[in-house]
């Protein structure tokens, strides 16, 4: 009983060592322009351009302290947590409590709604670049981070609304106590 358990686990190890070795080439392609910013960061100009390209490092450690030094990049990661955090906190609150409303709660003029939102997926957001700057300039919000932070809170966007609504369509989110009731 054993000796098939062997030879049926190993089988299924063979079958699997050819979509092993393709994930192991995709996962090389991925790699290798994120080893190669590494390599190219710690290299001197010169070894940067040098033509044939080398993998070939004498590290330049310095590039990092001078990065530091020629630009502002604390403020730089200030800025974007300043504007990611309360970005992402507004859109996953308004677009769970709308995407909870479209799934869960009946009102006259749900699917309408629903298919507005899906409607407004189909603008391209370019189509909307030109009309979105008159409106923050006419709000006085241009060169603040207002135009980044508060469309967040309104909604969140409408494919965050629409994976929300299937998410809880699907009967996740439920309370403990309702998913007795529900087969499955």
């Amino acid at each position: 009983m054993r000796s098939a358990s062997r030879a049926s686990h190993a089988s299924s190890f063979s079958r699997r060592i050819p979509a092993q070795a393709a994930l192991l080439v995709v996962c090389a392609f991925v790699l290798l322009p994120i080893a190669w910013a590494v390599s190219s960061s710690l290299k001197s100009l010169d070894q940067v351009y040098a033509f044939p390209p080398s993998w070939t490092v004498t590290p330049q450690w310095h590039h990092f302290a001078e990065a530091w030094t020629r630009l502002p990049l604390g403020r730089f990661l200030l800025n974007s947590l300043v504007i990611t955090v309360p970005s992402v906190i507004g859109a996953i609150l308004t677009s769970s409590m709308a995407g909870f409303a479209l799934a869960r709660i009946p009102f006259r003029g749900r699917r309408l709604c629903f298919t507005l939102v899906i409607a407004g997926m189909f603008i391209p957001g370019t189509l909307l670049l030109i009309p979105r700057y008159l409106l923050f300039d006419a709000l006085g919000w241009v060169n603040t981070y207002k135009p980044l932070i508060v469309p967040a809170w309104l909604g969140g966007g409408a494919f965050n609304i629409f994976l929300f609504r299937q998410f809880f369509r699907a009967g996740h989110g439920q309370s403990g106590g309702d998913q007795g009731l529900h087969p499955g």
